[in-house]
């Protein structure tokens, strides 16, 4: 599932920070994939309307630097026409930061614009979206962040088969990278809480599949720190936390602990305070990564004869689909929480 002109970038050497090289090939490459979609906008005068507009059509015979203003202008023009998602806004903000001016940065921008446009009409943009989001993730065998987030689509197919789309629900995920769970199972009139801590690049995956799922950005509410008293209070109608499937890719990494937001153990009580009395819950991890559950003085013996956790269902790992360890997952039926309600 390794996209082949991306792990080629990856394994160019542009700047010498390999790690900050990595994310900014990946911005770069995700923001103009977006632009991409909407290129026949900027047609030049006289270009032939039978023909597929390119970024080397638009930007050949200019200087990286005026390359850099085009995009920008392109940015902006597209964030006045989508308001409802930030989507333009991020990949604004991303070139204005880049410094194509930069050593090695002219190189790796020229890269980029050739992967767009080596795309044809039959690469469509949430394939693409997947495998390079598991190129990104692959290759990021020192950012434990986002392998952590990494959720593989054997899990995800399993989730959506258990709970099917719930429209009109509050929808509670942690830790979660791609952004596909919570946007497929919910429906159009949910709304997410999503407190998973991202790096710009997931982020920016993040908030490409929203546009692509047509998630207004004002019902998406990210980067909670801790869940406000008021989500407490009203309580969730489904919770999916993933504790990571962790795998450290290169066999001579050595990690202590599995990250997770907090980097702390995971409490059924606290999962209980977000959800309603009837809420349902999925958590999701390999065996390393459940460990950091804190069961609140019962145990998962006893969660599984009272029927608290409903299913646990074990996935074999696939290394062709990004999962090189088993995953499970417990379905949880909060009604049977065995602890008051506080």
């Amino acid at each position: 599932m390794i996209d082949k002109q991306v792990y080629t970038q990856f394994e160019t050497t542009y700047i010498d920070d390999n790690r900050r090289q990595r994310k900014l090939i990946m911005g770069m490459n995700l923001s103009l994939l977006m632009i991409n979609q909407y290129l026949g906008q900027f047609r030049p005068a006289n270009f032939p309307v039978t023909i597929a507009v390119t970024f080397d059509d638009l930007l050949a015979d200019l200087s990286s630097e005026e390359m850099v203003l085009v995009l920008k202008k392109m940015a902006v023009k597209l964030n006045t026409q989508h308001p409802e998602n930030n989507l333009f806004i991020k990949i604004a903000n991303f070139l204005a930061d880049f410094d194509v001016n930069e050593a090695g940065m002219a190189d790796l921008l020229a890269s980029c614009i050739d992967c767009i446009d080596m795309l044809t009409i039959e690469d469509d943009v949430p394939c693409t979206l997947q495998r390079w989001y598991d190129t990104y993730v692959n290759e990021a065998d020192d950012d434990e962040h986002a392998r952590a987030k990494y959720v593989p689509l054997p899990v995800i197919d399993q989730l959506l088969s258990y709970y099917e789309i719930q429209d009109e629900a509050n929808i509670y995920t942690e830790n979660v990278g791609n952004g596909a769970i919570p946007l497929l199972v919910g429906g159009q009139a949910s709304t997410y809480i999503d407190v998973a801590q991202n790096d710009f690049v997931t982020q920016l995956f993040g908030a490409i599949y929203q546009f692509l799922n047509q998630v207004p950005n004002n019902r998406i509410s990210q980067d909670f720190k801790y869940v406000k008293p008021e989500l407490q209070q009203q309580g969730c109608d489904l919770a999916i936390v993933n504790l990571g499937v962790f795998n450290p890719f290169d066999s001579t990494s050595t990690h202590d602990t599995i990250p997770t937001w907090k980097r702390t153990s995971f409490s059924i009580r606290q999962l209980q305070a977000i959800l309603s009395n009837y809420g349902q819950a999925a958590i999701v991890g390999n065996t390393e990564a459940l460990q950091q559950i804190n069961w609140d003085n019962g145990t998962l013996e006893e969660g599984l004869e009272s029927g608290f956790i409903e299913t646990m269902m074990v996935l074999t790992a696939d290394h062709s689909k990004m999962m090189p360890k088993d995953v499970t997952i417990f379905f949880l039926n909060m009604a049977l929480a065995p602890y008051p309600k506080a």
